[in-house]
């Protein structure tokens, strides 16, 4: 990101950032993204990854302009995110889920709980309009929004009997994730947590896969 930001252009394993010139005049001026306001290296950094990694989001709108990061120029669909990780790091990545339906899992928890046992990072691409709302009355968007970093899931009072079971989707479940730089628990039902996930994604580096 130094090189980027002090040379104009780097490279990042095979891949070259060569940034336009509309995007180093942006660099630094963009306003009401919170702590990016007074970091123009991350600004960069940030616009040179939208500007690399396309998608079909980006079909008519494939070059920076004034206000794009805050258009599809910008936006990060599950393909764009996971091929980000396979190629920027390397990982091993394994996705199951798309940007407008549903993954089939019958099994969300238990498949939930084997990603978390095995080395790497499991995130979740979420409809955040429904985990965060308080008016649950309140229509909402039914698409995802962005990407949390699952550091945990367990049920809820399980009797010693139910152990290893399927978990019906009526149960409860206490959900910890990582998002906007900060842990929270929450605890919602399976069948809830069915309803907003629209991707399950596991990284991990190939010396740690089996």
């Amino acid at each position: 990101m130094l090189d980027l930001y002090i040379d104009g252009h780097a490279s990042y394993g095979k891949i070259r950032f060569d940034p336009s010139p509309e995007i180093h005049h942006a660099a630094g001026t963009l306003r009401f993204k919170g702590i990016l306001d007074i970091r123009p290296a991350d600004q960069l950094w940030f616009l040179a990854l939208a500007d690399h990694f396309r998608t079909y989001l980006n079909f008519f709108h494939r070059h920076f302009h004034t206000g794009s990061e805050d258009t599809f120029w910008a936006a990060v669909s599950y393909g764009k995110f996971n091929r980000m990780i396979h190629e920027l790091l390397g990982y091993d990545v394994h996705a199951k889920g798309s940007d407008l339906i549903r993954p089939h899992i019958p099994d969300l928890y238990g498949c939930l709980k084997d990603d978390l046992a095995r080395p790497g990072t499991t995130f979740l691409y979420v409809n955040n309009t429904y985990l965060h709302k308080k008016n649950h009355d309140r229509y909402k968007s039914n698409f995802p929004t962005h990407f949390i970093v699952l550091d945990d899931i367990h049920r809820i009072d399980v009797p010693p009997s139910a152990v290893g079971s399927h978990v019906p989707e009526d149960d409860m479940v206490d959900i910890v994730y990582w998002d906007y730089g900060g842990r929270t628990l929450r605890q919602v039902s399976l069948r809830f947590l069915k309803k907003i996930v629209f991707g399950v994604t596991h990284c991990s580096p190939p010396s740690q896969n089996p």
